[in-house]
């Protein structure tokens, strides 16, 4: 049997409920390291920069209880409960020279909705002086379904067989304590250097779990500098202790169709806390109903041609599900939208980062126009070309050589539909035309803060190699 070691950090008595115990960093293993480690292929982690590394991180947490009904205003109240010992693991991402560190770390809530641990931010677009911190907070993740699991203990029980969270309503404290943990001085997760400011982020089911978070948390620990919930359809999760997600793998009558379970809400509109809520086509128009307006402390972004789970960013998921011998579920496997999320994703965070060290707040964009439609639900209203109007446009859109987008019927991927030569050739009547509208719309998308300068220079380095118009 493997060994797993890494050096352990006990915290006095009085601190154990403000401050988990830390170990690590962690080695051995089955595998030799850690689930949903870094993939390779985004490049070599070492030659830029980073050094990844896994921590156990052990306390008791408090579970909370609803006061009164979850409203759809996010004006919620809850009250702490009964307490109960837990084990998890943070997976930290972080500059191996502390001084390119900025002081923001990045704390991502890991999505568990598959019955295993999927991080959203796989990007390198963060590997620019944050610190990463991915936080294993809910039981699915570390336990997996009762079925076939998949969670961190069946994958590799040497290594994992020690992590326990009883039940769903520990997560948000066991959140919260991460946090506790990065901010103190001389914390080993970040190499000695405690974290100045935090900025909280999380999608999908994760994203409603933060959602909840900042209705009913936040508001009274104030652990998070930012918070940035992504790809969060007008839901919030709930407090329950039960399991909040079923198998995808279950197809029976009583399980069919059934996602995480939530309930309908907005950000509660009295938060001082900055928040910049990022959705796509796939999300929209389910929280449309609650779409909140922007405010000195609360931005919204819906990114046109996105979807909740587009083709790229879907194909590098399952890879790193592959090398991990993690069996993906069906509907993962669809194809879809080729226009992603996280560019944009990660020119929010460099915005919120700077907007909490005194920066100005990230400029108003426009957002998707919507219209009634038949059935009283909104529906997008779309140009000539199929494409949504309004929302953060990114360089394919406004410079488009297909139909990319979705909606509430078109599954996670969406849609992607190549335009014909002809269409093309009427679009761009010759390669210098096509490159300068390129160009201008990356420059354009780069000054309004939604895409990195990296991601500009790729937009037009991509349109370069394409073969438009066509001969």
């Amino acid at each position: 049997m493997a060994s797993v070691s890494g050096p352990q950090e006990k915290r006095p008595q009085r601190e154990r409920n403000l401050i988990p115990d830390v170990e690590g960093p962690i080695t051995g293993g089955r595998h030799g390291r850690p689930f949903a480690s870094w993939p390779d292929q985004l490049g070599d982690l070492a030659a830029l920069g980073y050094r990844e590394e896994e921590y156990f991180v052990s306390g008791e947490a408090q579970r909370f209880e609803a006061v009164g009904d979850l409203g759809s205003d996010g004006r919620w109240t809850v009250r702490r409960t009964a307490a109960a010992a837990y084990r998890t693991r943070i997976l930290v991402r972080r500059p191996e020279d502390p001084a390119r560190f900025n002081g923001t770390a990045v704390v991502e809530w890991v999505n568990v909705s598959s019955g295993f641990e999927i991080p959203f931010l796989q990007t390198t677009g963060i590997l620019d002086g944050f610190a990463y911190v991915s936080v294993s907070a809910q039981p699915v993740g570390v336990h997996g379904f009762a079925h076939d699991s998949q969670g961190l203990v069946a994958w590799d029980p040497d290594r994992y067989g020690c992590l326990h969270i009883a039940d769903e309503s520990l997560s948000y404290d066991i959140f919260t304590q991460v946090g506790r943990l990065l901010r103190a001085a001389g914390t080993a997760p970040l190499g000695g250097f405690p974290a100045r400011r935090l900025i909280a982020t999380g999608g999908s089911q994760s994203g409603s779990r933060l959602v909840a978070y900042l209705n009913a948390i936040q508001t009274g620990e104030g652990m998070f500098d930012a918070v940035v919930p992504m790809l969060v359809a007008g839901r919030g999760s709930d407090f329950l202790a039960d399991t909040a997600h079923h198998d995808p793998r279950d197809r029976s009558a009583a399980r069919r169709g059934q996602g995480s379970r939530a309930v309908t809400t907005q950000v509660r509109d009295d938060l001082t806390t900055p928040v910049i809520m990022v959705n796509t086509e796939s999300e929209a128009q389910m929280n449309h109903p609650v779409r909140r307006d922007d405010s000195p402390s609360f931005r919204y972004w819906e990114v046109a041609g996105a979807t909740h789970g587009p083709r790229r960013q879907m194909e590098l998921y399952m890879a790193v599900a592959r090398r991990d011998g993690i069996a993906v579920p069906g509907p993962a496997r669809r194809k879809g939208s080729l226009v992603d999320w996280l560019p944009v994703a990660d020119a929010v965070l460099h915005q919120v980062h700077e907007w909490i060290n005194g920066g100005e707040p990230p400029l108003l964009q426009p957002r998707f126009e919507m219209t009634t439609g038949p059935d009283g639900k909104p529906e997008f209203v779309r140009d000539s070309h199929g494409l949504v109007v309004g929302g953060v446009r990114q360089p394919e859109i406004e410079v488009p050589l297909a139909r990319n987008g979705g909606d509430v019927t078109s599954g996670a991927g969406g849609f992607h539909e190549p335009f014909s030569a002809d269409e093309l050739r009427a679009l761009y009547p010759s390669r210098e035309d096509y490159l300068a509208r390129v160009r201008k719309a990356a420059a354009a998308a780069r000054e309004r803060g939604v895409i990195l300068p990296a991601r500009a220079d790729a937009c037009v380095a991509e349109a370069e190699g394409a073969p438009v118009p066509p001969q």
